[in-house]
């Protein structure tokens, strides 16, 4: 049983948005921003080794493990430079979670 379609219109009154292609513009529209939402190439490898080495809990540890190092050393770094790098490793625990669907339990 095919779905049932819109019948298609021969040409569109004039000031009438098709709706087809306002949805297709949108579509587009989303996906040229994908990439700012989707990991970098350094965070999906960081994601990969620990992964590798630790496990999705133990990975999610590191990472937490790294990121409160990062906070803690904020004497001898820049506030850019510490903010760079607590953004780096909250994506990474961002991608931990999202890749494995691994969810922290504080007990």
């Amino acid at each position: 049983m095919c779905p049932m379609r819109e019948p298609e219109r021969q040409h569109a009154p004039k000031g009438e948005l098709d709706h087809q292609a306002g949805h297709r513009h949108a579509v587009r529209s989303v996906m040229s921003l994908r990439h700012f939402f989707s990991p970098s190439d350094e965070i999906r490898q960081e994601v990969t080794a620990l992964v590798t080495l630790h496990g999705p809990e133990g990975a999610w540890l590191m990472a937490q493990e790294r990121r409160r190092d990062a906070q803690e050393n904020v004497g001898w770094l820049e506030p850019a430079e510490l903010k760079r790098r607590v953004r780096y490793w909250n994506s990474v625990i961002g991608e931990i979670e999202r890749q494995t669907r691994y969810c922290h339990q504080v007990e």
